[in-house]
């Protein structure tokens, strides 16, 4: 998931379309795991940064509440 972030800084969204690896954002952010939880939130951020909140908002909202 780090180097999905990564790849999105360095060549933004409209290169590496991120709605493409949405299910995979989606599962490591609803995983137990706490380091596959932060990547997944890692790439949210990255997206917000090149999108907007009009970006994340269809990719979050599917998630599980806290």
């Amino acid at each position: 998931m780090a180097l999905l972030a990564n790849l999105m800084l360095a060549f933004g969204v409209r290169r590496f379309s991120p709605a493409k690896f949405g299910k995979q954002i989606e599962a490591a952010a609803n995983s137990s795991a706490p380091a596959m939880r932060s990547e997944a939130m890692n790439c949210y951020k990255a997206i917000f940064r090149w999108m907007g909140q009009a970006g994340v908002d269809p990719l979050i909202t599917p998630l599980k509440q806290a």
